[in-house]
Protein backbone atom coordinates (compact mmCIF):
# COMPACT_ATOMS: atom_id res chain seq x y z
CA UNK A 1 0.00 0.00 0.00
CA UNK A 2 3.03 2.29 0.82
CA UNK A 3 4.26 1.66 -2.72
CA UNK A 4 0.76 2.51 -4.30
CA UNK A 5 0.84 6.26 -1.72
CA UNK A 6 4.26 6.92 -3.21
CA UNK A 7 3.54 6.51 -6.98
CA UNK A 8 -0.19 8.05 -6.44
CA UNK A 9 1.55 11.04 -4.68
CA UNK A 10 3.93 11.48 -7.58
CA UNK A 11 1.16 11.82 -10.17
CA UNK A 12 -0.80 14.57 -8.28
CA UNK A 13 2.36 16.27 -8.27
CA UNK A 14 1.19 17.28 -11.98
CA UNK A 15 -1.63 19.78 -11.34
CA UNK A 16 -4.02 18.92 -14.47
CA UNK A 17 -3.73 15.12 -13.07
CA UNK A 18 -4.63 16.50 -9.88
CA UNK A 19 -7.24 18.30 -11.44
CA UNK A 20 -8.81 15.07 -13.05
CA UNK A 21 -8.15 13.04 -9.86
CA UNK A 22 -10.44 15.72 -7.91
CA UNK A 23 -13.43 14.56 -10.67
CA UNK A 24 -13.36 11.18 -9.99
CA UNK A 25 -16.46 11.13 -7.24
CA UNK A 26 -18.27 13.03 -9.90
CA UNK A 27 -18.08 9.68 -12.14
CA UNK A 28 -18.53 7.23 -9.49
CA UNK A 29 -21.80 9.28 -8.61
CA UNK A 30 -22.95 9.48 -11.99
CA UNK A 31 -22.58 5.84 -12.51
CA UNK A 32 -24.21 5.20 -9.66
CA UNK A 33 -27.36 6.34 -10.06
CA UNK A 34 -27.15 5.05 -14.33
CA UNK A 35 -26.46 1.61 -12.40
CA UNK A 36 -29.29 1.81 -10.09
CA UNK A 37 -31.64 3.32 -12.61
CA UNK A 38 -31.27 0.50 -14.86
CA UNK A 39 -31.44 -2.04 -12.92
CA UNK A 40 -34.83 -1.18 -11.39
CA UNK A 41 -35.34 -1.52 -15.81
CA UNK A 42 -36.27 2.24 -15.59
CA UNK A 43 -35.51 5.34 -18.72
CA UNK A 44 -33.83 8.32 -17.64
CA UNK A 45 -37.63 9.89 -18.28
CA UNK A 46 -39.04 7.43 -15.99
CA UNK A 47 -36.37 8.41 -13.55
CA UNK A 48 -37.23 12.05 -14.06
CA UNK A 49 -41.13 11.33 -13.39
CA UNK A 50 -40.74 9.28 -9.97
CA UNK A 51 -38.24 12.76 -8.81
CA UNK A 52 -40.59 15.01 -10.00
CA UNK A 53 -38.14 16.47 -12.19
CA UNK A 54 -37.39 16.71 -15.94
CA UNK A 55 -35.28 14.23 -18.11
CA UNK A 56 -32.89 16.48 -19.03
CA UNK A 57 -32.25 16.94 -15.24
CA UNK A 58 -31.37 13.17 -14.97
CA UNK A 59 -29.05 13.37 -18.10
CA UNK A 60 -26.91 15.90 -16.14
CA UNK A 61 -26.64 14.21 -13.16
CA UNK A 62 -25.65 11.25 -14.80
CA UNK A 63 -22.89 13.21 -17.24
CA UNK A 64 -20.20 12.58 -14.40
CA UNK A 65 -18.98 16.17 -14.64
CA UNK A 66 -21.92 17.91 -12.82
CA UNK A 67 -21.05 20.19 -9.82
CA UNK A 68 -24.66 20.82 -8.69
CA UNK A 69 -25.84 17.77 -6.89
CA UNK A 70 -27.63 18.65 -3.51
CA UNK A 71 -28.03 16.07 -0.89
CA UNK A 72 -32.35 16.79 -1.38
CA UNK A 73 -31.48 15.56 -5.02
CA UNK A 74 -29.78 13.02 -3.63
CA UNK A 75 -31.77 11.69 -1.58
CA UNK A 76 -34.86 11.59 -3.89
CA UNK A 77 -33.12 10.12 -6.75
CA UNK A 78 -32.08 7.20 -3.99
CA UNK A 79 -35.62 7.17 -2.78
CA UNK A 80 -37.13 6.64 -6.43
CA UNK A 81 -34.79 3.77 -6.93
CA UNK A 82 -35.34 2.09 -3.38
CA UNK A 83 -31.55 2.80 -2.32
CA UNK A 84 -29.61 5.54 0.58
CA UNK A 85 -27.40 7.58 0.05
CA UNK A 86 -23.75 7.34 2.04
CA UNK A 87 -21.38 10.11 2.29
CA UNK A 88 -18.05 9.70 3.09
CA UNK A 89 -15.20 12.18 4.56
CA UNK A 90 -11.87 10.77 3.18
CA UNK A 91 -8.75 12.64 3.97
CA UNK A 92 -7.02 14.52 1.12
CA UNK A 93 -3.55 12.89 -0.40
CA UNK A 94 -0.79 13.48 0.49
CA UNK A 95 2.14 14.79 -1.58
CA UNK A 96 5.67 14.37 -1.10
Amino acid sequence: MKKWLTIRGKLLEDPKTREEYQKLPLVHIAVQIINARKSKGLTQADLAGLVGTSQSAIVRLEKGNYLGYSLKTLQKIAAALDATVEINFCPKPQHS
